[in-house]
This record gives C-alpha cells, structure tokens and sequence, in this order.
C-alpha cells in the first residue's frame, strides 16, 4: 500500500521570509507561501498502523494534524512537492523509519520517504512556479520537484 502523509501546523502559517525573499526577486504576484512536512510510506502496512504511527512519531498533536491520502482541489493555489532524488541518503526519512521499528512494528518491509510540500497563492504558471521552487526552496543536485495539478 502507498501512504501518502501531510503534516499540517494548526496555525495555518505564512512562511514571511520566504514571501519577503520572493517579492524581492521580482515575483510580486505571490500573496503567500506556506511549507509543511510530507512523508510516502510504501509497504504491506494497514491505514490504522500509519495513523499510529502518525500520532505516536510524526505529529506534535499540540500543534500540528496530520492528513493522509487526502485528495485536494487545488483551486486557486499551486502545491509542488520536494523530495529526495534516489541514492541520496534522506536523514529524516532513515530515522522514520528506525523510529517505527522502536514503536514495535519491526517485522514490514517499507519504504520511507520525507520531504517538503510548498503551497504559493494564487495559482501561478508553470514556468514561474519552476523558477520559485529552484531558486528558493530546493537543491537541483539532490532535490527534485513535482507541481500538483
């Protein structure tokens, strides 16, 4: 099964340097930025022992909630997801994945991944949206990106 987890801050929070840096660059037309902490766990794994894991290692319940295989429209707003390229070692995702063996579930074989959603409004082109991500929120040698449609 394929899990795909989004960690959202209650507060709903507005990255202001990020945005400062962006409109500085030219891209005035951006009102907002936003990141938040995604994570893809592959394996013969059932939804329940995901939110366990969920509750128990990825979320701060005091500040944070978590969504998992939740589908989105993407109306007015543009979501592209960064991730590790393969063969470059994902610290965060390698310790997941030791941290679920502690929670007892040591006998799955899964795949961890870890990485980083950025939310831009309003919903801008293409183009640009490459031009932000590159420049602001990733690495091209060890980072590669997808824009959600």
């Amino acid at each position: 099964m394929k899990y795909f987890i989004k960690i959202v801050n209650n507060n709903n929070l507005v990255d202001m340097f990020s945005l400062n840096e962006i409109h500085l660059q030219g891209f005035t037309k951006v009102q907002s930025v936003s990141k938040l902490k995604i994570y893809k766990i592959l394996g013969k794994i059932s939804k329940k022992e995901i939110e366990y894991i969920c509750e128990k290692l990825l979320v701060d319940p005091i500040i944070e909630r978590y969504y998992i295989n939740k589908k989105e429209y993407l109306k007015n707003i543009t979501r592209i997801n960064i991730w590790f390229k393969p063969l470059v070692l994902d610290i965060v995702a390698q310790n997941v994945y030791k941290a679920i063996g502690y929670l007892n579930m040591k006998n799955y074989n899964l795949e961890v991944y870890s990485g980083t959603q950025v939310t831009i409004v309003p919903k801008i082109n293409k183009k640009i949206a490459e031009q932000i991500i590159k420049k602001f929120f990733m690495n091209e040698l060890i980072q590669t990106y997808e824009i959600l449609k």
